[in-house]
């Protein structure tokens, strides 16, 4: 009793800290009614501080599903991107017509599915990545509250990856 106030896992553990609280209040305090107040007081603020913590753990959640979702998108770009690449250096040896012709087919419909994906790729209704969230409109860049202060936050910023963007 009476050693440093660690983490608290609990709400019957909250109490019992708050107890351990109580005793050096007193003997610093003075009257024991004063005592209570301060140790009420230090249960409210441990209280307060805890559910802040668990508000940020879900928060942290939150954003660890909306980075992996984005993730999965920008890798599937990623693939298709690289078989574009592939192709376009493919196309550029000496081809015969029909063979260049077949090339450019498959370009084409690769280009259709880089936009296909970005305007379909969403969180939750909330397109990821259509450029709303690009550094080129900041006051409109995603959040992540981290912490349980103010300043426990992240910015992110997803560009426009459509064709068009991209200068496919």
């Amino acid at each position: 009793m009476g050693g440093p106030i660690g983490p608290i896992n609990n709400h019957s553990e909250l109490s019992v800290k708050a107890q351990e609280v109580s005793p050096n209040a007193r003997t610093s305090v003075g009257s024991p009614a004063t005592a209570k107040v301060a140790a009420i007081e230090v249960t409210i603020s441990m209280k307060t501080k805890m559910l802040s913590l668990e508000r940020a753990i879900r928060n942290t959640n939150d954003a660890l599903t909306f980075l992996q979702k984005t993730d999965g998108y920008l890798s599937e770009s990623e693939e298709i991107l690289r078989r574009i690449y592939n192709l376009s250096i493919s196309g550029s040896s000496a081809l015969p017509q029909e063979e260049r012709h077949l090339l450019q087919v498959e370009l084409s419909e690769l280009v259709d599915e880089v936009d296909r994906l970005s305007s379909q790729a969403n969180y939750n209704r909330l397109p990821l990545l259509d450029g709303n969230f690009s550094r080129v409109k900041p006051k409109a860049s995603m959040w992540f509250q981290t912490g349980p202060n103010v300043a426990d936050r992240e910015r992110l910023y997803l560009a426009t990856m459509s064709a068009a963007a991209l200068n496919l």
